[in-house]
């Protein structure tokens, strides 16, 4: 492809600051940049989307999607008529494939090999989804082995070389994204639960709010007041750091911009790595008794994980995680997720 289009590398910075940044009161965000990246390349159509397993049928968990004719579209547990397994779409929703994981391809050339003819499968869902196969580019994003969405379009043959590189240059700003969208439930983040959902994280989470030229701690999270009784000075530091290498995305804590109508500048900062989760996990387990599965899905838990992905991580349904969290509360005597949380960092400190 010719060398990109001065517009094409200013859409680029554009659409990862637009992605770096968790609006409070604007939960559709990720319209922008979608119709942005569908203008610039010329796509007929641009989704981010994750299809999962409803039982025995494919549908499409949700979706948001920028098209030529229509505008903007969402859908929500929208059942779809292929069955699972899903070897018509190329990919198993449940666990892709590793070559398949955090790449962009053109999945009509890259993945089906040979002769292989386009199944009728195919065909209902690009249908159902309002996606062309001929042209189709898109990647996988994941976090491991687990999918957290499909992201792409439809774009005219000719233009799928210049659909390749815009993607391959947003990945990582939009898998950072969609990390922080699974954290906080794939919801509308509303102020007002902002302290209860760093309550449920179980890695060390601030809330900074930028006055008179230094960052400040407004709020943080039990393993969060953990790691200030610890090492203060340490944890400040790493936060300074981290605030200093925003651009970069390095530093010891995942930085998002946060914003609202009327509220200052603020930073939510997440740890990137846990902080003793084996030893406490390990204490908690002896303490309260836990089974091997418990210990399991305490671990997940810990990491902020809802029920459906600990299910996904572990190869079990939701209900049966449920099964498993109803009885860590009963051992523990904590009456919700966060109560739980709070207890493991704070009643057993390595």
């Amino acid at each position: 492809m010719a060398r990109p289009s001065k517009r094409e590398l200013t859409f680029v910075e554009s659409a990862r600051a637009e992605l770096s940044i968790l609006r409070l009161d604007a939960p559709n965000d990720w319209c922008e940049w979608l119709e942005g990246l569908r203008a610039h390349s010329g796509a007929h159509l641009t989704s981010v989307h994750r299809v999962g397993v409803h039982g025995d049928r494919l549908g499409v968990d949700f979706e948001i999607s920028a098209d030529q004719g229509r505008g903007f579209g969402a859908g929500l547990r929208r059942t779809l008529g292929a069955t699972a397994p899903a070897s018509g779409i190329l990919y198993d929703p449940t666990r892709p494939d590793r070559d398949q994981r955090n790449v962009v391809l053109t999945p009509f050339r890259d993945v089906l090999r040979g002769e292989a003819a386009v199944q009728p499968a195919m065909i209902d869902l690009a249908t159902a989804c309002r996606f062309e196969i001929a042209g189709q580019v898109r990647a996988l994003v994941c976090d491991g082995p687990l999918l957290l969405a499909w992201v792409g379009g439809a774009w005219p043959v000719e233009a799928t070389a210049r659909a390749t590189f815009l993607l391959r240059s947003l990945l990582p700003a939009i898998r950072q994204r969609l990390l922080v969208d699974r954290a906080f439930g794939h919801a509308p983040l509303l102020a007002a639960a902002l302290q209860a959902s760093l309550d449920a994280l179980g890695v060390p989470a601030f809330l900074l709010i930028h006055r008179h030229g230094r960052d400040t701690v407004e709020m943080t999270n039990p393993a969060g007041m953990q790691a200030m009784e610890r090492d203060p000075t340490g944890t400040r530091a790493q936060l300074a750091a981290s605030r200093a290498a925003l651009h970069d995305g390095m530093g010891a804590f995942r930085m998002i911009p946060v914003e609202a109508t009327g509220c200052p500048r603020a930073m939510l900062a997440i740890a990137r790595t846990p902080v003793d989760l084996a030893l406490r996990v390990g204490a908690a387990a002896t303490r309260f008794k836990l089974t091997l599965r418990q210990r399991e899905v305490l671990g997940l838990l810990l990491l902020g994980h809802t029920n459906r992905t600990i299910g996904e991580c572990l190869a079990c349904t939701e209900a049966t995680v449920e099964q498993h969290v109803t009885a860590l509360l009963n051992k523990t005597g904590a009456d919700t997720r966060s109560q739980l949380v709070a207890r493991v960092w704070n009643d057993h400190a390595p």
